[in-house]
């Protein structure tokens, strides 16, 4: 399931979803996102730290999976401090 401000497609195989930036959080996470090589291209990803923040506050079971698999794969280097006061603003 997508939502309205979201595409999902699949480029060279890999899934990609590309999400619509909304005023409260969006610049902030451009801001902090990194450029990534992804096959030939190049192209802004979202930091793990904001990912997990975008999926708590969807709050499906897919993406609370999503969030237990990241906090697995970045334990010990995920900035919680982050993620927390982010939570609290937007929450």
């Amino acid at each position: 399931m997508k939502a309205d401000h979201q595409l999902r497609l699949t480029f060279a195989g890999i899934q990609i979803d590309v999400l619509e930036a909304d005023a409260v959080l969006g610049a902030t996470i451009f801001g902090r996102s990194v450029r990534r090589k992804i096959v030939n291209a190049e192209c802004n990803v979202a930091t793990p730290e904001d990912i997990i923040i975008l999926k708590t506050l969807a709050d499906r079971p897919i993406d609370r999976r999503d969030v237990a698999e990241l906090r697995e794969i970045f334990a010990g280097a995920l900035n919680e401090t982050y993620i927390s006061s982010t939570l609290k603003q937007v929450q």
